[in-house]
């Protein structure tokens, strides 16, 4: 009875693991050029572009898809690192986190407007952003994590 219990314990952990990453995978979407991990609450998180981003580019409050509204409320670890082509950005209110490494090397970023809603600055997340000509940080931050502006001139 024991090994019975054990091997069916074993067998829904295996295809809990293997189940995992197909559901992972579904919760990122594309809309509007931006990708965004879809989280709990209908919340979502802007994300990596496997082709990086390029431009100008808005973040806006809220998204729509499949007939969900979600409110963007982070900007995740890595999510612009190392866009190359990335001119400006300008970040909607509600955005409360912006992620660890999130804009790193992104060179020929000029300009980045933080809203007010902002008040976690991660480590890294503006390093080597050689081209950021000046940023406001808004009073509600509470937290600038390390080197978070290292390399900017």
């Amino acid at each position: 009875m024991y090994m019975t219990n054990r091997i069916k314990q074993y067998s829904l952990l295996l295809i809990a693991m293997i189940a995992l990453p197909i559901v992972s995978k579904a919760d990122t979407v594309k809309v509007d050029f931006i990708y965004y991990n879809l989280l709990n609450g209908n919340t979502a998180e802007v994300t990596c572009n496997p082709n990086g981003y390029f431009g100008d580019i808005e973040i806006p409050e809220i998204i729509k898809y499949d007939g969900h509204v979600y409110n963007v409320v982070s900007i995740g670890h890595y999510a612009f690192s190392m866009s190359l082509n990335l001119n400006s950005i300008i970040i909607s209110n509600g955005v409360t986190k912006i992620g660890y490494s999130a804009f790193e090397s992104c060179y020929n970023l000029k300009t980045i407007e933080l809203p007010n809603s902002i008040t976690f600055i991660s480590g890294h997340a503006f390093q080597n952003c050689r081209s950021l000509s000046s940023i406001v940080i808004p009073n509600n931050v509470t937290n600038i994590g390390s080197y978070a502006f290292w390399g900017c001139i």
